[in-house]
């Protein structure tokens, strides 16, 4: 039963009588990572419009959505940031694309053995600006369609993932409109995992701090009051 509630907090109790707090995420970011021409422009277009881009063209500098979703019923801002895969831009962009960074796309062309190889050179680079704690990584190959093509085999793939600790992969294909569903799953995929990490972060803080209204209370852990402790070490 919730015993307090806001836009940004939310006090519920368990069970055992303890109290957990949640505070809400307004924003979660999600890079694409990947060379250029992989598709990454075309899997932002095709989650956050809901179809695919008719015409791609290579991005210059960098684009940019936001998708809102729910997440146990929750309303999350999905920030979606696409860069340009080519070293000029890249260089000039790099600051700005990390920071704050809560989950990223790696994206490769699954007709193209050269984007696969470079998926290391991606991953250095972000270890190298971002780091990789409390950041949630899911590999996406792209351009499914092409079957007769296809050069990146599954061991391929998973020698990968467990080399660098990928939570998920998934294929797809952003220039089909029936492949949504997969390129949705992907997306859907480091959102969940997202604000998980985010809500285990904000519990985990709230074991020391305890926010109501605009007020600091601090509590020792692992001993959060409950609702009756809360009213009346709170009260000015």
């Amino acid at each position: 039963m919730a015993v307090y509630s806001s836009s940004k907090v939310s006090l519920r109790e368990d069970p055992n009588g303890w109290m957990r707090v949640k505070k809400l995420p307004e924003v979660l970011k999600i890079v694409l990572l990947g060379d250029s021409g992989v598709g990454k422009t075309s899997l932002g277009y095709q989650f956050a419009e809901g179809t695919a881009l008719k015409k791609p063209q290579l991005t210059v500098g960098f684009d940019y959505w936001r998708k809102d979703v729910l997440i146990e019923d929750t309303p999350v801002k999905l920030e979606i940031w696409d860069t340009a895969g080519t070293e000029e831009y890249r260089k000039s962009m790099i600051p700005q694309y990390y920071r704050n960074v809560d989950g990223v796309l790696m994206v490769f062309d699954l007709t193209n053995e050269k984007s696969f190889q470079s998926l290391e050179f991606w991953m250095q680079e972000l270890k190298r600006y971002r780091g990789m704690e409390n950041l949630v990584v899911v590999l996406v190959g792209n351009k499914k369609d092409k079957v007769e093509e296809v050069k990146i085999t599954e061991a391929m793939v998973s020698r990968f993932n467990m080399n660098y600790h990928i939570m998920d992969y998934f294929e797809t294909s952003s220039q089909k409109e029936e492949y949504y569903e997969q390129t949705r799953n992907a997306f859907m995929a480091i959102a969940n995992k997202m604000f998980e990490l985010r809500m285990d972060m904000t519990v985990s803080l709230a074991r020391s701090i305890i926010t109501l209204e605009d007020e600091w209370v601090m509590v020792s852990a692992p001993d959060i009051p409950r609702r009756r402790s809360i009213k009346s070490c709170c009260k000015l």
